[in-house]
């Protein structure tokens, strides 16, 4: 059995430098308000770039992408 799906949004952020940088933001137990959960270490030049690099990590935190990122460790709570 899986575990809950975890709530996670993919933002771009443009800083002072006109540098974009993905930002992966995670939501708690239902809560409407997200936290950073991971970020870009270094600026993409245009705004697709910095999408494109944080879909592929997002993408990257599921083994199954039909069922999408799962909290494992809550499943056997289930």
């Amino acid at each position: 059995m899986f575990g809950p799906l975890i709530s996670i949004a993919l933002t771009v952020e443009q800083h002072d430098t006109s540098e974009y940088y993905w930002v992966l933001l995670e939501s708690f137990d239902g809560s409407p308000e997200y936290e950073r959960l991971l970020e870009a270490a270094a600026g993409f030049s245009t705004y697709l770039d910095a999408l494109q690099a944080g879909f592929a990590v997002l993408k990257g935190l599921s083994e199954d992408l039909a069922v999408g990122p799962r909290d494992e460790r809550r499943s056997r709570f289930l």
